[in-house]
């Protein structure tokens, strides 16, 4: 039952919210306009003249692509969840898995996945081999699944590289260090570290950290040079960034649709091999 719910629905999740991001970035004014009627009560035009005289466009775009990017995030966490629950189906079946999975076991599975990278599909997940469905599905599903197995053992490998990629050793110190496009840039505060103090080690990697900084907290810091230069003095500043301009954004969306696409196309798959009597 999940597994046609999560093929038909669920998959969707992570494509809707990205979508509305992504919108709100690419029409950065009309939303500033929107934001400001619904903040103030006002109409729709009097909050287009509020919002441009207040620069709210920029401040909607900064915070559209920073919610992009933790969308991403989020939607490969899931991701890994739901290959780590197909994985270990065999211990009270894949929704149980799913419901009860945590952080740890998605990075956990994707160390799994990073340490055997030479892997298909179908070894990862603990899948039937294609030897073993053979003859029980047409010549057309046989190709696909093959091709599943081949290409979605390679694209996993590449989203948990994504997902474990660990911190760079990069600081913020003087405004003279920042790239000189830091004001095309969403910069994320990762840590904050009084000068000659030991950085905090913290698990996971530069994506999950970034992602809990953004959606559990907001350290998203728009005039990021003068913050720089009021604690530099004291503290070492790590940060993450990302790119304001349409082809990085465009490219954080359709990376959340490929990703939630690959999970719908593994539910359809466990419910293909199901139907057709495979044991799974």
């Amino acid at each position: 039952m999940f597994l046609n719910d999560f093929a038909q629905f669920g998959f969707m999740n992570h494509i809707v919210a990205a979508r509305a991001f992504y919108k709100a970035a690419a029409g950065a004014e009309n939303a500033a306009a929107e934001l400001r009627a619904d903040a103030e009560g006002i109409t729709l035009a009097e909050g287009a003249r509020q919002a441009a005289h207040l620069n709210d466009a920029p401040r909607v775009q900064r915070i559209a692509v920073a919610r992009l990017y933790a969308e991403l995030a989020a939607c490969i966490e899931d991701a890994g969840a739901l290959h780590y629950a197909v994985r270990h189906r065999d211990k009270d079946g894949v929704f149980a898995r799913y419901l009860d999975s945590g952080p740890a076991d998605v990075g956990t599975f994707f160390d799994h996945v990073l340490s055997h990278r030479i892997e298909g599909l179908d070894t990862l997940l603990k899948l039937p081999t294609i030897d073993a469905v053979a003859g029980q599905v047409s010549p057309e599903q046989e190709s696909a699944i093959r091709n599943l197995y081949t290409r979605g053992g390679e694209d996993l490998a590449e989203v948990a590289e994504f997902y474990r990629t660990a911190i760079p050793p990069g600081t913020a110190g003087p405004r003279a260090d920042l790239p000189p496009d830091w004001a095309e840039q969403v910069n994320i505060v990762l840590t904050l570290t009084p000068l000659g103090a030991t950085v905090k080690q913290r698990p996971g990697g530069l994506l999950a950290l970034t992602y809990n900084k953004i959606k559990h907290r907001f350290t998203v810091i728009e005039d990021f040079d003068s913050f720089v230069a009021a604690t530099a003095s004291t503290h070492e500043v790590r940060y993450a960034h990302h790119s304001l301009q349409s082809d990085p954004v465009d490219r954080l969306f359709r990376n959340v649709v490929r990703v939630a696409l690959a999970c719908a196309n593994l539910a359809a798959l466990l419910i293909l091999l199901d139907q057709q009597g495979v044991v799974v």
